[in-house]
């Protein structure tokens, strides 16, 4: 009888370890990890597109915009009606095999940042972020994530980097990956 209730609380005591474990893998450490930012410039507003002719990408059937990240499969492109008003930024994923749009989504802000980590593309309106598949451009859903994502967490730094942890849909984990991050703010172009 005694040895059932040491038995017992020894696993409870396991299982609490566990737990406490999990909880300062995949919340706690992401939230306090180190990160990198740099400044955004002064000049850098939605009136006016900063952004280099280097970056132009033709989007099929829309126009001409600014390539954000790009890996083998898709290209992140980012229009926005800068100077005008109502303003909005469109993101389209672009296949890059089919050029053709793989999925688009409209921002509200021009705080647009992007990193690849393996086949899955990190795509964040400042804070928000939106998880796709970096093979054909369609949305992922996880089950649980965390990560350290602060977008434009000054008026005038972004964040140029990620930290992420989570377990994905077919149930792998992943602990404290990190991402760089590419940034559009303002009509400027940082990284």
């Amino acid at each position: 009888m005694e040895l059932t209730k040491t038995l017992r609380r020894i696993v409870l005591g396991v299982l609490a370890l566990a737990c406490a474990l999990l909880i300062v893998v995949f919340i706690v450490l992401p939230l306090v990890g180190p990160f990198s930012s740099v400044a955004v410039p002064a000049n850098c507003t939605i009136q006016t597109s900063h952004l280099p002719a280097s970056r132009d990408y033709a989007v099929p059937g829309v126009g001409t915009g600014a390539m954000l990240v790009e890996n083998a499969n898709v290209a992140v492109v980012v229009l926005a009606n800068y100077g005008q008003t109502p303003f909005y930024t469109h993101v389209y994923i672009v296949n890059r095999h089919t050029n053709q749009i793989a999925n688009a989504v409209e921002f509200p802000t021009n705080v647009v940042d992007a990193g690849f980590d393996g086949d899955t593309l990190y795509l964040f309106n400042d804070t928000l972020g939106y998880f796709v598949s970096a093979v054909n451009g369609q949305p992922i859903s996880d089950i649980v994530t965390n990560d350290n994502y602060r977008g434009l967490y000054e008026p005038n730094r972004v964040q140029t980097d990620l930290t992420i942890s989570g377990i994905t849909s077919s149930h792998t984990l992943f602990f404290r990956h990190h991402i760089p991050m590419a940034n559009i703010v303002r009509g400027c172009y940082l990284t």
